[in-house]
């Protein structure tokens, strides 16, 4: 969700408002900040989240081996971020995090996957530099973009997304739920409606590296709440953000304003007859 510069995200949100009839936002977050700019007269704003087809997430027979490359053995317990690396997207808080839980938990492993943009390539740098600054080196590895993401995520404990500014709905925790796999979120964007604080994984302050931590540790002790939560997020998944149900809620969209078109012409010539 762009928040700032502010004048481009007003200018932005106006003008959807401006040339739309009615405008489709994929969360709440989206829809209020769109509403942020409103006017009176403006169309409405309808939330219709984005679904998600978990079969991808279904089938896996080489985890362990998918969890060695990400630099974890099936005693540990691994934590992930897969994204593009940004620093709006959080790595470098959660390599913080990282440093917290290792302190206190042995077994807690970590991975980044994600490429950067062309022009970007020193933010890995920067990244692989904390990494060794924090002497977590033997504990957490950064891998370069893949296309494996169903394979990697099903070989995870825990996905984390410790992004700094507001996601409107990120695709990614739809595949974290489809994987059957608790999440640790920031509390801001469409993460709010994706995780349940408490069911399906944690919510955390944004930017809050201790709450973070504190929530990825709640979940490295617990070896039942992480697939209690983990089968939690799939059912939600199913319930609130399936690939048919966001199919059935735009085709409903789309068929209202056919039939508002049709009617119109109606509407017009029945006012010219009262007039005459």
């Amino acid at each position: 969700i762009i928040v700032r510069p502010k004048w481009l995200a007003r200018s932005i949100a106006r003008m959807v408002l401006n040339h739309s009839s009615e405008v489709i936002a994929v969360s709440g977050p989206v829809r209020e900040h769109l509403q942020r700019y409103g006017r009176l007269g403006d169309p409405p704003v309808r939330v219709i989240h984005n679904g998600l087809d978990p079969a991808p997430f279904d089938r896996c027979d080489d985890i362990l081996e998918a969890r060695q490359e990400m630099g974890a053995g099936a005693e540990n317990v691994l934590f992930g971020v897969i994204g593009r690396i940004h620093p709006w997207k959080g790595q470098s808080y959660f390599i913080e995090s990282a440093r917290l839980v290792a302190d206190k938990c042995p077994e807690a492993h970590f991975v980044i996957i994600g490429g950067t943009f062309r022009g970007y390539e020193y933010l890995l740098n920067e990244l692989e530099k904390q990494v060794n600054d924090l002497n977590l080196g033997d504990r957490l590895r950064i891998l370069s973009h893949r296309r494996d993401v169903p394979r990697l995520m099903q070989a995870l404990d825990v996905f984390v997304l410790p992004s700094t500014l507001p996601d409107p709905l990120p695709t990614v925790v739809l595949e974290a739920m489809a994987a059957h796999r608790p999440v640790v979120a920031t509390a801001h964007g469409g993460a709010r409606e994706m995780v349940l604080h408490g069911e399906t994984g944690f919510l955390a302050p944004s930017n809050d590296v201790t709450a973070f931590a504190e929530s990825m540790l709640e979940l490295a002790r617990d070896d039942e709440k992480r697939r209690r939560m983990g089968e939690a997020g799939r059912r939600r998944l199913e319930e609130c953000f399936s690939r048919d149900r966001f199919f059935a809620d735009v085709c409903d969209c789309v068929n209202h304003h056919l039939q508002l078109t049709r009617a119109a012409p109606k509407e017009k010539n029945l006012k010219a007859i009262a007039t005459h």
